[in-house]
């Protein structure tokens, strides 16, 4: 039964009653009260089809306006957005579904949990949209969307959801100490741009950090990390607030001390002249202001070159080289010095201490001679005498080199006696004579 309240309706005999006009089309019987206020009729079930129809009442040949909508079949099928992050603002809601009316007492409003979204805009009868409020978004819930034509029963509900910002990841998670101001990237969901009191902040412990851009999709967002903010070893909780709702993760940040992996090479023989590029590998170095310094007993190499994060190196002179010692390599950023370290060695020069023969008799036959001492090392050669210069030794250790001696190099008596042997290291460092030294020849 449908029941149209207005004026001037007709009844009884001797005039043409007034009739409900359903879509158009006459539905008898009406009924008009005793008033002329309200007319009455039934919709046959075969008319009662999903979607928006016109109601109307004809008193003669004259017609009712406006035409009353009366929807059927009333749904929500979907929202768009179906979810925005708290915070938000300037945002409208389109609710999709079907028996949406127009104009008039039964016009669709859309309904949020409910109570009415705002002024519901009618796009058609499957469409309608409404703007948020910004006290709507202001904080964490879950909301019931339906529509209501009217005064009548409401449709079927649909969620929508406020949401926190999440964060899945931060990009980089750490960095050298004493580094200039960085880039800080983070990954995750809800997250608002724009200046309005709900826009997301990324929180660097207590500190808000400067935004440098949101995505459109509100899954990224970038920050400022200011040097002064990475000056000393530690660890900063990050997250992210939209107008004062925070997120629930809270990824860290390091900020750590250099660290001394390996070097490229650990030692050189005393007394190299040739400076030479150590590489040093490890984590947290920087460069800028306070870039770090490859440390050689605690005093900063030559030029200290930052290849990357994880790599850099220093120019080792003659002057490091200049005496036997075991050198501590640290790593310095600023006034942070790594925490482990490497060592470097200097070899000490080599000695000979014994000859295997001592003597020959001169014109025999090329003989095997060994040399028992310290610090051989692959690449040496050796001096048997002034005269005879260059020897490729056939076997070598660290304490010991044989080398085969040529007929020609003790043909003759010499005429100094006895002949000094003497090891050649690559670098040029020589063995010095002495006694031990000596070999004869008869």
């Amino acid at each position: 039964m449908l029941t149209v309240t207005g004026s001037n309706f007709v009844s009884g005999t001797g005039t043409v009653p007034s009739v409900l006009l359903w879509d158009g089309t006459p539905v008898t019987p009406s009924v008009v009260n005793s008033g002329g206020t309200q007319i009455t009729a039934t919709i046959a079930t075969t008319l009662l089809t999903t979607g928006v129809h016109t109601v109307t009442v004809q008193n003669a040949s004259a017609v009712s306006t406006p035409a009353l909508q009366f929807g059927v079949g009333l749904t929500v099928e979907s929202l768009s957005p179906a979810s925005v992050p708290v915070g938000s603002s300037g945002l409208t809601l389109t609710v999709n579904g079907t028996g949406f009316v127009q104009s008039g007492a039964n016009a669709s409003k859309i309904m949020w949990n409910g109570v009415a979204l705002g002024t519901t805009t009618w796009v058609s009868a499957t469409q309608l949209t409404a703007p948020f409020t910004t006290a709507q978004l202001s904080s964490v819930s879950t909301q019931s969307i339906t529509v209501k034509n009217g005064s009548g029963a409401p449709s079927n509900g649909i969620t929508f959801t406020v949401g926190a910002p999440t964060i899945s990841a931060i990009s980089p998670s750490s960095i050298g100490v004493g580094s200039a101001s960085i880039t800080l990237t983070v990954t995750g969901t809800n997250f608002v741009g724009g200046t309005g009191t709900g826009a997301s902040t990324v929180m660097f412990g207590a500190a808000p950090l400067t935004t440098v851009e949101v995505n459109t999709a509100g899954t990224q967002i970038t920050a400022t990390v200011l040097a002064s903010q990475l000056s000393s070893v530690g660890t900063t909780n990050v997250t992210v607030s939209n107008g004062g709702v925070v997120s629930t993760q809270t990824p860290t940040f390091t900020v750590g001390a250099p660290t001394v992996g390996s070097l490229s090479q650990t030692s050189a023989d005393i007394g190299d002249t040739t400076p030479f590029t150590l590489t040093v590998t490890g984590t947290n170095f920087v460069s800028g202001t306070n870039a770090s310094t490859v440390m050689w007993n605690g005093a900063a190499l030559g030029t200290t070159t930052p290849i990357d994060a994880t790599h850099i190196s220093a120019q080792v002179t003659s002057a490091q080289l200049a005496s036997a010692t075991t050198a501590t390599i640290t790593v310095q950023n600023g006034s942070v010095v790594s925490t482990n370290s490497s060592t470097f060695t200097v070899n000490a020069a080599p000695t000979v201490t014994a000859l295997s023969p001592t003597s020959a008799t001169h014109g025999g036959a090329a003989f095997a001679l060994t040399i028992t001492g310290t610090g051989f090392v692959t690449g040496s050669t050796v001096n048997f005498g002034s005269g005879t210069t260059g020897l490729v030794p056939t076997a070598i250790t660290s304490t010991s080199v044989t080398v085969t001696v040529p007929k020609p190099a003790f043909a003759t008596k010499p005429t100094v006696d006895p002949l000094q042997v003497q090891v050649v290291l690559p670098t040029g460092a020589i063995t010095a004579t002495g006694t031990a030294s000596n070999f004869n020849v008869k």
